[in-house]
């Protein structure tokens, strides 16, 4: 089996998308966009609203409905903010020195 030196053998698409300067800088420009956001909570409300909606009450699978429709809103939400990092770059954290404390006093 041939090894290689290179650390990603396999970009993520996240990768690729960062590496087209061009690209991050429009989708900077339309995440910051205060109309995008607005579109985007608008957007939410409706989907919820039809979740609700197609939810009947008195149905012996009430509950699990309801189960399933909070699982697609928290797939709605993970996906929102994928949307908005996918121009971000991963940094990573700084380790700050701890043991720098006077022992002496």
């Amino acid at each position: 089996m041939a090894t290689t030196n290179s650390p990603v053998v396999n970009p993520t698409p996240k990768n690729r998308f960062l590496a087209n300067t061009a690209d991050v800088q429009t989708h900077r420009g339309i995440v910051q966009n205060p109309n995008f956001q607005k579109s985007l909570d608008f957007a939410l409300m409706e989907y919820q609203g039809q979740l609700a909606s197609a939810t009947v009450p008195d149905s012996p699978t009430f509950f699990n409905n309801c189960a399933a429709n909070h699982l697609r809103i928290q797939g709605v939400m993970q996906f929102i903010h994928i949307l908005k990092g996918l121009g971000e770059k991963p940094v990573a954290p700084v380790i700050v020195d701890r043991d720098n404390l006077d022992q002496r006093s």
